[in-house]
């Protein structure tokens, strides 16, 4: 996957069964029953299914998915110039 090109990110954490990490309009999912945590992108309340991240053993807690979703923004994500999205939308 090339890296997403972006203006600038926030971030928002939920909790329950199923946690979240949201980060801009990248949704982090850990449902307590599942193995790997979930990436989602869209917005809204109108997520759409990206990939699944392998990790090594369970994600416990909401801070260890935030740690994930981060690298995961790193490896993934460019933030760059609101021109420069412009121009590739040409």
């Amino acid at each position: 996957m090339s890296k997403v090109k972006m203006e600038d990110i926030s971030l928002n954490i939920y909790t329950g069964r199923i946690f979240y990490v949201d980060i801009d309009i990248f949704r982090f999912a850990q449902d307590k029953e599942l193995d790997n945590p979930e990436v989602y992108i869209g917005g809204d309340g109108d997520y759409e299914f990206l990939e699944e991240i392998e990790v090594a053993r369970k994600v416990r807690n909401v801070q260890e998915l935030t740690e994930i979703a981060l690298k995961w923004i790193i490896k993934n994500v460019s933030i760059v110039d609101k021109k420069e999205i412009e121009e590739e939308e040409k």
